[in-house]
């Protein structure tokens, strides 16, 4: 279980440079092991399977999410929170509700994604500050889908504060939460100041975040840079808006993430009234080389 578990963090290493392409059927395949292993194992043995067997439960989750199979993720992150339950295993039982708060969010369930997000905090003292920041990062977002900026504003703090605990909680923790910094938490309250329509302030966050953005998150870099391609179209600056958007569009192929292709495919409808000029003409040429929408609403 140990050394199933230490692959788990290379997978995740993988995922963040590559997408979720390259990883669900090796998730798979681990699911499948783990899942026999249970059928045979008892107490702590069955504890420890557990354990790891939700760890790989999210991840599979999360891969499915990032590829825009809203039911698959949905079904693994159950089983992750049934088998984290069942282990007792306060990190994990919070870090699943939370992601399921984002799971609502893309949905626009402004309600439930702040009902699944407070419901992480409910044992916060006994979760590691990381976790604590990424559950107080979907309350921000939750009210940012109500229209109430100021209440979004605090749970930001409340995030920022969080995230820049430098605590070590150890390598499961890191493995789950390290993702979680304090630029991290910044380009999430750009995304909650474009979800507000203070697309200024987003497209300030997003520029300074991205300047010195880490090699090894590739991924996500090809999703800011999407989402500030819509911040400058919101902004009515459609020639930075296609310049932005022609930098992500061969990340996002490249990693094949549908959150980031979906960012992409909202940009005609915000150029339209643009839509004869040459930029946005070789842009929505480019953006026919992606794969479809998958769900309509952000984020």
């Amino acid at each position: 279980m140990d050394a199933l578990h230490g692959t788990l963090a290379q997978y995740a290493r993988l995922d963040n440079m590559m997408g979720p392409r390259h990883l669900m059927a090796t998730a798979a395949v681990q699911l499948d092991f783990i899942g026999r292993l249970l059928a045979v194992a008892d107490g702590p043995t069955r504890t420890r399977v557990l354990q790891v067997g939700s760890s790989f439960a999210e991840f599979a989750g999360w891969l499915h999410q990032d590829a825009g199979d809203d039911r698959a993720a949905a079904h693994w992150s159950d089983r992750a929170l049934e088998w984290a339950t069942e282990a007792d295993d306060s990190l994990m039982i919070s870090y699943v509700l939370t992601r399921k708060s984002h799971h609502a969010a893309a949905r626009r369930d402004r309600r439930a994604t702040l009902g699944l997000a407070e419901a992480a905090l409910r044992r916060s003292d006994t979760i590691s500050p990381r976790a604590r920041a990424l559950a107080y990062r979907q309350i921000a977002r939750g009210h940012a889908l109500a229209g109430d900026a100021a209440a979004c504003a605090r749970a930001l703090d409340q995030a920022r504060h969080h995230a820049a605990i430098t605590d070590d909680h150890g390598e499961t923790e890191r493995t789950l939460t390290g993702y979680c910094t304090p630029a991290y938490v910044e380009l999430e309250a750009a995304d909650c100041w474009l979800i507000l329509g203070q697309t200024r302030e987003a497209i300030t966050v997003y520029e300074d975040c991205l300047t010195d953005w880490p090699a090894e998150f590739e991924r996500d870099r090809g999703l800011h840079l999407a989402r500030l391609a819509n911040a400058y179209a919101a902004q009515r600056e459609p020639a930075r808006a296609c310049a932005v958007a022609m930098e992500a569009i061969p990340i996002v192929a490249d990693t094949a993430s549908a959150r980031a292709a979906d960012e992409l495919h909202r940009l005609p409808g915000w150029l339209g009234r643009w839509r004869k000029t040459d930029e946005v003409r070789t842009l929505a040429a480019a953006l026919t080389t992606l794969p479809p929408a998958t769900r309509i609403g952000r984020p």
